[in-house]
């Protein structure tokens, strides 16, 4: 934790001469009570594991080579600064539709690779007033719903969210862009599927911002009669 009024700041570094002596990162609990400074870590290509929260003025993440791996719900907190994972792979689950990542980041920008495109989160939440760059496409299962907010900015064309991977039981869930938001990618297809795959019932209701794109593709069908999710606009399309 970081002393009151003198936050302190965390660097770890476990990079070797190569990617075969680099050190797996697994962290617990950092700033909760006393938020600190910065904190930055650096790896070779072989991974993170978050296992608890992090809060801190700035968090500095784009030095993180290979997957992030999410065991328990994360928090990311930052005082508006940005949260920049530019260089991971990927961030995944532990265990399908089992954990959430939630990132705050007041009027810094979100810089993500593909959420959840091998294990699914239960839920992601990015919330910002500036600006969310996604390298990939977001995916959970369990029920869980997909909240952002900001302007969001596809870095790698096409873009896609899934609420309900197929198979298992649960209800699809809700994909919310805030009533603020603007999604800005002209040449982009965006396609949100919030439509109950296989044994769930009810499918996931959608809600939109501003949405510019060359294409936008939006199923929240369910597997019954009235199981239908609905549709708000709050903005142009």
């Amino acid at each position: 934790q970081g002393g009151l009024g003198n936050a302190a700041n965390l660097t770890i570094n476990t990079e070797g001469n190569n990617d075969a002596n680099a050190g797996v990162i697994t962290l617990g609990l950092i700033g909760n009570t006393n938020p600190l400074g910065t904190v930055e870590l650096l790896n070779g290509n072989v991974g993170v594991t978050l296992n608890a929260n992090i809060s801190a003025d700035t968090v500095d993440l784009d030095q993180i080579d290979g997957t992030i791996t999410l065991a328990d719900d994360i928090t990311l907190t930052t005082t508006n600064s940005a949260v920049n994972l530019t260089n991971a792979d990927a961030i995944q689950g532990n265990t399908a539709g089992n954990e959430s990542l939630s990132i705050n980041s007041g009027s810094g920008d979100i810089t993500l690779p593909a959420v959840g495109s091998t294990t699914a989160l239960e839920a992601i939440s990015l919330t910002t007033t500036g600006t969310i760059n996604l390298g990939g496409n977001l995916s959970v299962d369990g029920g869980g719903d997909v909240s952002l907010s900001g302007t969001i900015d596809p870095t790698q064309g096409d873009f896609a969210i899934d609420t309900d991977a197929a198979g298992g039981t649960t209800a699809a869930g809700d994909i919310i862009f805030s009533e603020t938001s603007t999604f800005n990618d002209a040449g982009a297809n965006l396609t949100l599927d919030a439509s109950a795959d296989a044994g769930g019932a009810a499918g996931g209701s959608v809600e939109l911002g501003t949405i510019t794109a060359n294409s936008l593709t939006v199923n929240t069908e369910g597997n019954a009669a009235g199981n239908n999710g609905t549709i708000t606009l709050h903005r142009d399309i």
